[in-house]
């Protein structure tokens, strides 16, 4: 087999990406708060997106006294990669069938979106995964840094795929193992850069039927809490995916 020539040899392309996040993140029994963030979460599609839930959950897990839980989550953000802004947003609400919780029911309802893609002709252009997603799981999670989710739901895709029906089963199961060092959560009026450590990692691996596919997804993140008022805070870090 000849050796290819210089004109076939292609050189992956390197780009950087600059996010701003702005989230909304609310726990039953857990603290209520508005934060201004560096890079956020991939935004290719919804698989991913669980990054953004496995970082909260790491940091604030459902496992309370109250068999009950809430949790409300919603980030806009906008990428210079594909110059346009995404919209990912869920929640879920969920009872214990054990103390502790480490068995859960869960509803949950999502939705993704950006500003990029279009279904029109001659051919959809799809940035992101733009769904609404309505469902129900079941949840195992025997120690805060793993758990399982297996969930079904309909999906309603909100931009027309050429032919593809726009609604169809979600069926996914997920297991997810991560750890990490944030800083406190603290409500004051002065402006304070408390320069604390925040530290991540996490892995997450599973089957979703909407891609026919298996996905596996791990991330990591390092860096400081740089300033905090009232209920917001800017954290800045880096990031491998």
């Amino acid at each position: 087999m000849p050796f290819p020539g210089p004109s076939r040899l292609r050189l992956p392309a390197v780009g950087l990406s600059l996010f701003l996040i702005c989230t909304i993140d609310l726990e039953a029994g857990g603290p209520a708060g508005l934060s201004l963030s560096g890079p956020a979460q991939s935004s290719l599609s919804s698989p991913l997106s669980v990054s953004t839930q496995v970082q909260d959950e790491i940091a604030d897990p459902a496992l309370s006294p109250s068999r009950w839980w809430s949790h409300l989550y919603g980030a806009g953000f906008y990428d210079t990669r594909w110059d346009g802004w995404f919209l990912q947003s869920y929640f879920q609400q969920g009872y214990g069938l054990v103390p502790g919780n480490s068995l859960s029911l869960y509803g949950i309802a999502s939705l993704t979106a950006d500003s990029r893609s279009s279904g029109a002709a001659p051919a959809p252009v799809i940035i992101s995964d733009n769904v609404l997603l309505l469902g129900a799981g079941i949840r195992f999670r025997p120690v805060r840094e793993f758990w399982i989710d297996v969930q079904e739901a309909l999906a309603v895709d909100l931009i027309d795929r050429d032919g593809v029906s726009g609604t169809r089963g979600d069926f996914r199961a997920v297991a997810t193992a991560g750890t990490g060092i944030y800083p406190d959560f603290r409500v004051h009026d002065g402006l304070e850069s408390p320069l604390t450590l925040l530290a991540d990692f996490f892995l997450s691996a599973g089957y979703y039927s909407r891609y026919e596919n298996g996905i596996a997804y791990a991330q990591g993140r390092l860096g400081f809490r740089a300033a905090e008022v009232s209920r917001a805070f800017l954290d800045l870090y880096l990031r491998a995916d």
